[in-house]
């Protein structure tokens, strides 16, 4: 089954790729420590999936077309008499040398995969690739969950330059994490996660505990729907002692007649 999609435009999606070199969320000079030239950019180097004829005529195609449209009518530079017979040449083992080897787009086996062929690609410093990491737009921050060893999905587009020199490159457009976990790394690691044993996927959301039901309101402090509260009438317990009866006014004793005095 191919592995390469056309998208038009010279554009490719390269499916199943492993990653190696990935500098995808801050652009980086190349060179030896102390020794790098050019301008910082975004690169990677993909390890390609093993090709079957569809992919290499794929290939082949849109690098076809990427050297008419510099040089229309097949006029290759003068300098580079050979340019457009490298440029169109397919080597047995699914080994496409379609690149300017100044430009070392293309790169030989390396030995953890010796039946596997490494594309270069990269992108300018203010054009920095989309990176995908389960469906959505990764963050800087989550960086070191791409490393040498991830298989990926790739976008790329292939086209010819002059600048400086002649040749055909490959810009970086986008990636796709595919599995992060069940991988060799190329710099020899092993997964902490595979290690333990642990489960790396998020757990699910749990739902929030039941709101429990607060003190009951007695009845002359409720207050019906609609209805602005105002001052709380005090309760029972909040009323004091009855009013005591006044004390009854003495009674004069009455008056007696004189005979009975």
């Amino acid at each position: 089954m191919p592995c390469i999609v056309d998208k038009g435009n010279q554009n490719l999606l390269i499916n199943g790729c492993i990653i190696s070199y990935p500098t995808l969320f801050t652009p980086k000079r190349v060179g030896k420590p102390g020794q790098e030239t050019g301008e910082p950019r975004y690169s990677a180097n993909f390890i390609l999936p093993v090709l079957d004829a569809a992919d290499v005529a794929l290939l082949t195609q849109v690098a076809t077309e990427a050297v008419r449209q510099r040089w229309p009518a097949g006029d290759a530079p003068a300098t580079d008499a050979t340019y457009q017979a490298r440029i169109l040449a397919v080597m047995p083992g699914g080994w496409w040398p379609g690149f300017s080897e100044s430009h070392n787009c293309a790169k030989p086996p390396i030995d953890q995969y010796p039946d596997r062929f490494v594309l270069s690609a990269n992108s300018a410093k203010d054009r920095r690739p989309d990176v995908f990491i389960n469906g959505r737009l990764a963050t800087p921050d989550q960086a070191s969950q791409v490393f040498g060893g991830c298989v990926v999905n790739v976008v790329v587009r292939i086209f010819a330059y002059t600048r400086g020199s002649n040749g055909i490159t490959v810009a970086l457009n986008g990636v796709q994490l595919v599995d992060n976990v069940n991988v060799v790394r190329l710099d020899g690691g092993i997964s902490a996660a595979a290690a333990f044993g642990v489960d790396t996927a998020f757990p699910e959301p749990t739902s929030p505990p039941p709101v429990q039901p607060g003190p009951a309101v007695p009845a002359h402090q409720q207050v019906a729907p609609g209805v602005v509260p105002g001052p709380v009438p005090p309760g029972p317990a909040q009323l004091g002692p009855p009013p005591s009866a006044a004390p009854a006014a003495p009674v004069a004793p009455p008056t007696l007649p004189g005979w009975m005095r």
